[in-house]
């Protein structure tokens, strides 16, 4: 009886990780797809297309996830972490899921001819990101060796400023033209992409402080 027990608890605690990690890879799958999607759309709009309509499929994956993990977390008397970093991780996951999706939906709405290279560059950040963040997340499954994530965390601060930097450059370039329509749609592409990194360093944030908490 109290071996059963043990043995349904631990299996809810993989299932809450796993979901979790499912959560992130999707982040890094969606941002993989938006940059194909970038480097196509001059070329061939109809595979650009297709990467967008694979990013909204990677959004619904994750918000059927997110109910998933949701009611897996209501089921458990015991999870892994605290519920509410749990949900914070959730809650931030599916936020890069969507600024990633709305950049793809607005670089083909808008009939964007070409990315700027600025575009491209913020696009790498958020890959590299989402691969950084998805990682840490599957070091939630030990524990003990979470303090990894408090070593780099400065690599994130570094894509931090960067990001930063190329969007005040972008902003600054762009409202030096004339023309209202591309500085309106160029200035919501960069936004949102801001917003996604901006996603992944709050996500970044929370596993450290996850981290402290249980190194």
């Amino acid at each position: 009886m109290g071996k059963g027990y043990l043995s349904w608890i631990r299996s809810n605690d993989k299932t809450i990780i796993a979901l979790l990690e499912q959560q992130a890879s999707m982040t890094v799958d969606a941002a993989s797809l938006l940059t194909e999607l970038m480097r196509s759309i001059a070329g061939d709009r109809d595979k650009s297309r297709k990467f967008q309509f694979q990013i909204r499929d990677l959004e619904k994956n994750g918000d059927q996830n997110f109910r998933k993990l949701i009611t897996t977390i209501d089921e458990s008397f015991i999870t892994p972490l605290d519920r509410e970093d749990i949900s914070r991780l959730n809650n931030h996951i599916e936020k890069v899921l969507n600024h990633t999706r709305k950049v793809a939906d607005k670089f083909v709405l808008f009939n964007v001819e070409r990315p700027s290279s600025e575009m491209l560059e913020l696009v790498i950040i958020l890959k590299e990101l989402t691969s950084q963040i998805s990682g840490y997340i599957s070091e939630l499954r030990h524990l003990k060796k979470i303090r990894i994530i408090l070593e780099r965390g400065s690599i994130a601060k570094h894509h931090q400023d960067k990001a930063e930097d190329i969007y005040d450059k972008a902003i600054s370039s762009l409202f030096g033209t004339d023309n209202s329509i591309e500085i309106l749609r160029s200035k919501e592409i960069y936004d949102y992409l801001q917003r996604a990194i901006s996603r992944c360093i709050d996500l970044n944030e929370l596993l450290e402080d996850i981290a402290l908490k249980y190194a």
